[in-house]
């Protein structure tokens, strides 16, 4: 068994103030420490509480008041509802603290056009609610006109009740188009609504001349691949789409012009030889580059015996080959010769006189025109709704409007 040795000459060091004290006669305090005697502090007794037992509350057998409150009017804000149609009513009730499925009635308010009377508004039996925020609430009062879902078509009301829907909207902001010359435009006809209405493009919106310039149709409206689509010319006129079975259907086509057409001057000089060469801005039988998507026109005013046409094949029918029309528009008249470069064109295309052989160059084309843009037409039919759009999203029912319960009596 280990032992320890006497101590009897021994210091120690106190562990709070560090003085020397002979060993035996430091004292162990309570929290561990060792000091001398005159240091020693005994342990406080609030360090030590005693327990103060239970602190009771509650009362014996108390008489609790379990009245409820009655139920109250409560006054609603000036004008609290608001129709959007079809007899759905939004009310404003600040801090309403309802739920959905609560009954309520209306009492002091004042009705709103034709159909949405007083009498409704203040029906005996009340509306159940359903509760959208903190604030607000909806009921329905049945048999109220709906809108006419073609309400916003910019012909609405005239011609055929039926419209055509812009990715599922009649509003004008949705069906007036704006196309940009050069670019592809296709209206996707697959959808069944549009069975019997096929899309045609014309120059007014009463269809007096269609306009097939750049236009391809495909399949039969209402089945699955048909479509119309223009490839916007340039200089093209402001357009309709319309059905061409029925009345303003359809809605305008504003056309721009996108990007700034590069022009080239054409000019035309012998080679000393007895032949005439197209001169491109000055360069013999220039070379050049064009990319896709983009309109070039060539203006041959100072070589009017000379008009200028494209072809896939080298100097054109001069040489076995057909000319290449596509996004080309020739006006003789002004000496000009315009292309604007479809996306699937080809490489190499080749101008060269119309008259002549072995006058014109080369052009190399490269890039990526922008894709087609893709509209989805549906029928919608307008002919529904009795509602007076006027009277939509106003808010009505006078400054004393009051809510309750139903049984509440006045």
């Amino acid at each position: 068994m280990a032992r320890y040795a006497s101590g009897r000459k021994a210091w120690g060091y106190s562990d709070r103030s560090g003085f020397r004290y002979r060993l035996r006669d430091m004292i162990k305090e309570w929290n561990g420490l060792k000091v001398g005697k005159d240091e020693y502090e005994a342990k406080h007794p609030q360090l030590e509480p005693s327990y103060p037992g239970p602190d009771p509350t509650a009362l014996y057998e108390p008489r609790p008041d379990s009245r409820t409150e009655p139920a109250i009017e409560r006054l609603l804000g000036v004008n609290p509802f608001l129709h959007s149609g079809s007899g759905a009513i939004t009310v404003t009730e600040k801090n309403h603290g309802r739920s959905s499925s609560d009954t309520v009635r209306f009492r002091d308010a004042v009705g709103f056009g034709s159909q949405i009377t007083k009498a409704l508004l203040e029906s005996s039996s009340g509306y159940s609610i359903y509760v959208t925020t903190t604030d607000q609430y909806t009921f329905t009062i049945p048999n109220i006109g709906g809108v006419s879902p073609t309400i916003n078509h910019p012909y609405h009301g005239q011609g055929s009740s039926n419209k055509y829907a812009i990715n599922g909207s009649t509003a004008s902001s949705n069906v007036v188009l704006t196309f940009i010359e050069g670019r592809t435009y296709r209206f996707d006809q697959s959808d069944s609504s549009n069975a019997g209405h096929p899309i045609r493009i014309y120059e007014d919106a009463n269809k007096s001349t269609q306009y097939n310039t750049g236009v391809t149709v495909n399949g039969t409206a209402g089945q699955a691949g048909a479509y119309t689509e223009i490839t916007v010319p340039n200089g093209a006129p402001t357009l309709f789409y319309q059905c061409s079975n029925h009345a303003l259907m359809g809605a305008q086509i504003n056309t721009t012009t996108g990007a700034t057409a590069t022009t080239y001057t054409v000019t035309v000089q012998g080679d000393g030889y007895g032949n005439n060469l197209y001169y491109i801005d000055g360069s013999q039988q220039a070379t050049l580059s064009f990319t896709r998507g983009n309109t070039y026109i060539f203006d041959w005013s100072a070589a009017t015996g000379h008009p200028v046409r494209l072809s896939t094949t080298s100097d054109g029918t001069h040489n076995s080959g057909s000319e290449y029309t596509t996004g080309v528009t020739k006006d003789d008249s002004a000496y000009t010769t315009t292309i604007t470069v479809a996306s699937n064109a080809p490489s190499t295309l080749y101008y060269y006189c119309q008259y002549h052989s072995g006058m014109g160059g080369t052009i190399n084309i490269s890039g990526t025109a922008p894709g087609t843009t893709t509209y989805t037409v549906t029928v919608v039919d307008g002919s529904g709704g009795s509602a007076d759009p006027s009277l939509l999203n106003i808010p009505f029912g006078g400054d004393i409007a009051t809510v309750g319960p139903v049984t509440l009596e006045k």
